[in-house]
């Protein structure tokens, strides 16, 4: 699933010279609702491929840890200017003018949400350590007591 939400953004990252550094095990399984994983991953790498500059660098890692799915998506962008941050995961925040509707961190931590799980951030907009990271952590027996989800492989070598 998270190789589908990077092709899905292929054409950009290509365009602006991104390097993808990727950390992510052939196979991970974990029960999520794999639309609103896809979902949660592509938000997260459009916001920061479009924060990065040509040639920037973007980092996604996935990993188990301690009974959880740990993805983090990192990149070497402006950061996030300090008047969104306060109000960065509610509806219609966005500093892209008019280019986003400003529901992409809110939907991100809907979806982390429902899943059971906690979303985390950190940016910088200084010096050499400008960039933003944003940290997920998913438990991996499943979003909730109804047992809905699905099993889904959220990672796939390919």
């Amino acid at each position: 699933m998270v190789e589908t939400a990077l092709r899905y953004h292929a054409g950009l990252v290509q365009e602006k010279h991104i390097e993808v550094c990727k950390e992510m095990p052939d196979v991970l399984v974990a029960s999520v609702y794999p639309g609103d994983f896809v979902q949660l991953v592509s938000n997260l790498v459009r916001n920061a491929v479009e924060a990065l500059p040509a040639e920037g660098m973007l980092s996604i890692r996935l990993r188990a840890s301690e009974g959880t799915a740990r993805l983090t998506v990192a990149d070497t962008g402006r950061g996030i200017p300090l008047p969104m941050r306060a109000r960065l995961f509610e509806a219609f925040q966005s500093d892209k003018a008019e280019a986003g509707n400003g529901l992409g961190l809110w939907i991100c931590k809907t979806i982390v949400e429902k899943h059971g799980g906690r979303i985390q951030w950190r940016s910088s907009t200084r010096g050499k350590t400008h960039g933003t990271v944003f940290s997920v952590s998913i438990p991996l027996e499943g979003p909730g007591e109804d047992g809905a989800s699905a099993s889904a492989a959220l990672s796939l070598a390919t």
